[in-house]
Formats: C-alpha cells, sequence, structure tokens
C-alpha cells in the first residue's frame, strides 16, 4: 500500500513538473498568471479587435497593468471617473475609440493631474469588451 502511494505520488509530481516546463500559447490564454499583465493601451485594443473570444479568457477578470497616452478624464460618473487611452487604429462606427478604464474618485490626487497627452500607467482588473467595440478596464488605481 505505500508502494502504491508513493508511486502515485511520484507520477503525480513527475506530470505536474514536466506539464509546467512546456506550457503552451494556447495554455497561456486558458490560465492566465495572477500578477498583473503589463500590456500597452493600443496593444489590449488591437488585440480586442483581432480575437475578443480570445482576448477575454485572457484579460476579464485579471489584473491589468495598462499603459498609454491618455485622453482628457471625464466625469466623475456615480463614484468613477473615465479615463479614455488613445488607441492608433480607425476610429469605430461610434466616433469614440480607446481603451476605457474606470478609476474611483478616492484616486482624485491621481486622476485630477491628468490631461490629454500624459502618459499614464495603472493597474486594473479587466472588464472585457463592450458592444460598441471598446475593451473596459475596471477598478483602477495607480
Amino acid at each position: 500500500m505505500k508502494r502504491l502511494s508513493f508511486a502515485l505520488l511520484a507520477a503525480s509530481l513527475w506530470a505536474a513538473i514536466s506539464g509546467a516546463a512546456t506550457q503552451s500559447e494556447e495554455d497561456r490564454y486558458q490560465n492566465p498568471p495572477e500578477h498583473p499583465i503589463p500590456i500597452d493601451a493600443d496593444e489590449l485594443f488591437q488585440a480586442y479587435k483581432n480575437n475578443p473570444k480570445q482576448s477575454d479568457s485572457f484579460y476579464k477578470g485579471h489584473l491589468i497593468d495598462i499603459y498609454g497616452i491618455a485622453k482628457k478624464p471625464y466625469g466623475p460618473v456615480g463614484d468613477y471617473v473615465l479615463i479614455s487611452f488613445r488607441v492608433s487604429t480607425t476610429p469605430n462606427p461610434y466616433g469614440v475609440l480607446g481603451v476605457q478604464a474606470s478609476i474611483s474618485k478616492k484616486y482624485s490626487a491621481f486622476y485630477s493631474k491628468i490631461v490629454a497627452g500624459d502618459k499614464v500607467s495603472m493597474i486594473c482588473t479587466g472588464g472585457g469588451q463592450d458592444k460598441n467595440g471598446m475593451p473596459w478596464l475596471l477598478n483602477c488605481h495607480p
């Protein structure tokens, strides 16, 4: 009985070690890392434009370290202020373009200093893509 338990433990350990070393690109999208994923706003926008379903599986609900060129903050809207990141692509049919980030009003010292054209970096939770094709970032903070 002890030999069988040891053999099962050894086999499980070997499978875990050998599987971790060969994680494929597809596995990376299925099992995203727990630390913030660093990405440029333009890259995030393009990822959603090219493959929304795959982008959702990798970014939605996960921490993102987003950086890029900000547009003017908008709001407050409820308890949040919205900041759009500029992206270099053709505008969508609604005339709004960019990655949208919502920041709690409690970070007013951070967003009150942002002006259009500033380089901005923040940590957010991926919120997926809205019906207009714009990626959303939630609960952002400096």
